[in-house]
């Protein structure tokens, strides 16, 4: 492969990264991952009717709640699991009617279950996510084959299918002994014998978005299902979801640092959630310094996170085109951002660094441009240098309401 097969082939490995859905190595002090152990001849169940209810919900409800029927790779029964967990966090109090009152003599955990699920706010539906499903059928596997129970390699294993995705929170719920989708995903939420309902505040906390279900033998309990859940992706901040916090601002840069710099200003939409994750989307106008009036516009959508000085990190793709050239012309760029938030005489303080409640970030990228189109302009350098700096205009918190609405949810 020569250089240009090389570029290319990271550019497009670059581009499905910052698609996958984004979680990382820290596991919030507030969710619990301990494991459900049930023996085989549990009797928690006995009085339900051991079919999945079809016929007791509405099409819609039971439709919505579909969200894996397009994952490919998963089994029928992590699908039916992932449709169990959100008619559960859709429809609290059909759900606690439909499967949950007709448990005879129900212990202080049945009748919790209750009670939360008729007083919780309905919550996003759980999509699928082939990287999570790819480290809960790992999880499955070694563990039926050990017969380990835990959670062994959480850490290694979202490292390993995602390494460039980050946010806040992670879990992951682990059952042995059950086999049908309804006693999987009931006996995590009810969570018999586990004093913090740590599985059954994964499954309902409005946290996670993204979640991969595996099942697969067991030495040890005859079956075991894994289920690892994580926070929203790229594509879900910008589609479906609103972001803890939203900000708009105007971003000035000097660009392709050399004796033919750019200047580029323009505006930048950037997105913080669950503190770590950030993501922006920039438009900005080019102008060329020493290029005999040459000008151009790019588009920026980046991802990364931030986890301290050493680790704020942006990973992106950058849009460009240049005029006024006889021909239409396009240039790809894959670009690596080192970002720093920093407020200077703010708050009574000379400075303050990491402060995302008012964002001032300085940055400095390294690009590389790989002609798409007529890229033949000799003025643009295919190694580009640029450093930023993002200036907030307004922007909106929307973390307390959310953190009002789990600590309902933890009481």
């Amino acid at each position: 492969m020569n250089r240009l097969e090389i570029s290319k082939f990271l550019t497009v490995a670059i581009i499905i990264l910052i698609t996958l859905p984004s979680y990382s190595f820290y596991v919030s002090d507030t969710i619990s991952i301990q494991d459900s152990i049930l023996a085989k001849d549990s009797i928690f169940f006995k009085n339900i009717n051991r079919k999945d209810g079809k016929n007791k919900w509405q099409k819609k409800q039971w439709r919505k709640a579909n969200t894996a029927r397009f994952a490919f790779y998963m089994s029928p029964r992590s699908k039916k699991v992932i449709r169990i967990m959100n008619l559960a966090r859709l429809y609290g109090d059909d759900f606690a009617r439909i499967y949950i009152e007709p448990i005879e003599k129900k212990s202080g955990y049945e009748k919790s279950l209750i009670k939360t699920l008729e007083s919780q706010d309905d919550k996003k539906v759980l999509r699928p996510s082939f990287g999570l499903y790819m480290a809960a059928l790992c999880h499955s596997w070694m563990s039926g084959f050990t017969g380990r129970t835990g959670h062994q390699g959480l850490e290694t294993r979202i490292a390993l299918f995602s390494p460039l995705s980050f946010s806040t929170y992670i879990g992951e719920n682990c059952d042995y002994g059950n086999y049908k989708a309804l006693d999987i995903t009931l006996s995590l939420l009810i969570d018999k014998g586990v004093p913090g309902l740590g599985h059954r505040k994964n499954i309902l906390s409005e946290d996670f978005y993204r979640t991969g279900v595996s099942s697969f033998f067991h030495i040890g309990y005859g079956t075991n299902s894994v289920a690892d859940f994580s926070g929203p992706n790229f594509r879900d901040l910008i589609c479906r979801l609103k972001p803890e916090r939203q900000y708009f601002g105007l971003e000035l840069s000097i660009a392709q640092i050399s004796n033919r710099p750019f200047l580029n200003a323009g505006v930048t939409y950037l997105m913080n959630h669950q503190e770590t994750a950030v993501a922006k989307i920039t438009a900005q106008y080019k102008y060329g310094l020493f290029q005999n009036g040459l000008q151009g516009i790019e588009l920026e959508m980046a991802r990364g996170f931030m986890l301290g000085l050493k680790g704020n990190f942006l990973f992106g793709i950058n849009t460009q085109t240049y005029f006024p050239i006889d021909k239409f012309n396009l240039f790809l760029q894959p670009k690596l951002t080192w970002f720093l938030p920093l407020n200077i005489f703010r708050g009574g303080f000379l400075y303050e660094i990491g402060n995302f409640e008012h964002p001032a970030l300085y940055e400095i990228s390294y690009g590389y441009n790989l002609g798409v189109y007529n890229a033949t302009i000799q003025s643009v350098y295919k190694h580009q240098v640029t450093i930023s700096r993002y200036v907030n205009l307004f922007g909106k918190n929307n973390t307390k309401i959310k953190r009002q609405r789990w600590n309902r949810l933890k009481k």
